[in-house]
């Protein structure tokens, strides 16, 4: 299923299965996932184009996907009290690609995320102070995921009182 240019569109209480990405978000300002059972991918359950913006997921599973079972590469996203499960890589993959436009951030946060083969949460921010991106990872629970329960990387180093990626109140458990 691909949305191209659509903005401000929610999309609520649907099943996506059986695609190459079951949902795939292109050049959108303005969406809204609510509830979305989202599975059977043959890569990823969500993938939201880095053309995107203002990416709100909330609810819903993510889950038996081919690769991610959400995968985004922009900013402006929030993700909250979301399942992702059972994903071939990762429950959930944030990439903000050095993102050169200003107040760019994500919230990714209490979502339950297990698993997933690689690592339950991959998030990465390149860009600097100067574009203003910031990175929320909280109150999240992670278990059994195979490699770890996440991977997070800010690539700049903290400037006047700005942070690229603030971790706080998650919960990790491996057996």
């Amino acid at each position: 299923f691909n949305l191209n240019g659509a903005d401000n569109v929610t999309l609520s209480s649907m099943s996506l299965t059986g695609s190459y990405d079951g949902l795939y978000l292109e050049n959108i300002d303005g969406v809204t996932l609510a509830n979305l059972d989202v599975y059977g991918s043959g890569l990823h359950g969500l993938y939201v184009h880095p053309s995107s913006t203002n990416t709100t997921i909330t609810g819903g599973a993510y889950h038996d996907n081919a690769h991610s079972g959400i995968d985004v590469r922009g900013g402006s996203t929030t993700i909250t009290g979301v399942e992702a499960y059972n994903n071939d890589n990762y429950g959930i993959y944030y990439y903000d690609y050095g993102a050169s436009e200003v107040n760019r951030w994500a919230v990714i946060s209490n979502n339950t995320i297990y698993g997933n083969n690689t690592y339950g949460l991959s998030a990465y921010t390149r860009a600097s102070s100067q574009y203003n991106v910031s990175v929320l990872v909280s109150d999240n629970t992670f278990y059994d995921n195979y490699r770890s329960a996440a991977s997070l990387r800010a690539y700049y180093s903290p400037v006047d009182d700005w942070f690229g990626m603030v971790v706080t109140g998650n919960n990790a458990t491996q057996s």
